[in-house]
């Protein structure tokens, strides 16, 4: 009889993959509306106006906080990636917990063009490949693949099949210098190149002279990162979509092995990523970072200069901090256990003095003290 009178939320679990989950009508349907999610849906309502000049965010959240899941669903919603039907149920419960304005607005991203979104993550050595990896498998996954403009690793490869093809003599030469050298075969080196991996661009650069009449390989004659996805989005834009967003999952990855590795960040790079989204108007490219804690406080443990240099780039993001109060999370555990109504409501008055037993021992023992008296009866007694 319990397990018929109470069960679990459809489609809850314990964690939610931005990448593999926006496209799960039971994910999006159970997400449970906050006032984190009214917050950050507002402002990137805003930010996506035409000539809105705040589109680099950081959104902030210890473990437990539920950010992945709210990023899941306003992933969703940019993207269109279901059905406007299939989002009926996460409108129901914004109705059902008072956001019922934001159901217009919602329904606003809804019925515009969708954005192509980029989701980055932390794997890689530094942020450019991160940056350039991410946006060439999102185009190859959309069948976009033709829209990737040049970049130095294209241009190495280019160069290098010219070389197979055309000058024997020096493509075969080069495959010597590599195992000499630098003690790598020429196929884990077009693998390096592949995987956008900055430090065979270093050994291009080096043995390019030596092979071209001392000439030197020009590794800018390719797009930077910024001016690439700027190209893009106003490539896309012509593909029936409104502009690219970049989520960065779990970015406090990329802080937290720099500070391990005693390596630098390229704080230059994110620095200008962000203010090329703040500026790129029409063209609408936007940046979301995601991490347990901001920037700077990654860096707590360096010098006072790089402590400076850190705080000068998190100034070009808009914090958004995701923070659940208790009684917010009692109430929203008691949405997650769903109670059939009659049986339960049966169930409480039979069981009367039992519930009355516990709540005054609950008083007594000064539990949930941080609490309302109506959030413990309801949301944590009955809930």
């Amino acid at each position: 009889m319990i397990t018929q009178m109470i069960t679990v939320e459809s489609g809850f679990q314990y964690s939610v993959n931005i990448r593999y989950d926006f496209r799960n009508q039971k994910r999006i349907g159970s997400y449970i509306p906050t006032e984190s999610f009214l917050s950050l849906i507002n402002d990137i309502i805003a930010s996506v106006q035409p000539h809105s000049t705040d589109r680099a965010r950081i959104v902030v959240g210890p473990y437990g906080t539920g950010k992945s899941h709210l990023i899941t669903v306003i992933v969703s919603l940019l993207m269109h990636s279901l059905e406007e039907d299939d989002y009926r149920p996460l409108f129901n419960k914004l109705h059902h917990f008072g956001y019922g304005s934001l159901v217009t607005e919602a329904q606003k991203l809804l019925e515009d063009k969708p954005f192509f979104t980029v989701i980055l993550d932390a794997r890689g050595r530094n942020l450019e490949q991160v940056f350039v990896r991410g946006l060439k498998q999102a185009l190859i996954d959309a069948g976009l693949e033709a829209l990737m403009p040049n970049t130095t690793f294209k241009s190495i490869e280019e160069t290098l099949e010219m070389w197979r093809t055309k000058y024997k003599d020096t493509f075969e030469e080069f495959k010597k210098i590599l195992i000499r050298d630098y003690q790598i075969s020429f196929n884990e080196f077009l693998a390096e190149i592949k995987n956008y991996d900055t430090s065979s661009v270093e050994i291009f650069s080096e043995v390019f002279p030596s092979l071209c009449a001392g000439a030197g390989f020009d590794v800018f004659n390719a797009k930077d990162v910024p001016s690439m996805y700027r190209e893009v989005s106003l490539l896309l834009q012509d593909r029936g979509y409104r502009g690219i967003y970049v989520i960065f999952d779990e970015f406090n990855k990329i802080l937290e092995n720099a500070l391990s590795s005693k390596e630098l960040v390229d704080l230059k790079l994110l620095q200008d990523v962000a203010e090329m989204c703040n500026r790129s108007g029409e063209e609408q490219v936007h940046l979301m970072l995601i991490s347990h804690q901001h920037i700077s406080q990654y860096a707590s443990v360096l010098s006072e200069e790089v402590i400076n240099t850190w705080r000068k780039v998190e100034g070009r993001f808009t914090a958004v901090n995701i923070r659940q109060d208790s009684a917010k999370s009692h109430l929203l555990i008691s949405a997650v256990i769903k109670k059939e109504t009659d049986q339960w409501e049966k169930h409480v008055a039979m069981q009367q003095h039992h519930f009355s037993r516990l709540l005054n021992f609950t008083r007594q023992m000064e539990l949930f003290n941080d609490l309302g008296e109506e959030v413990v009866e309801k949301g944590v007694l009955h809930g």
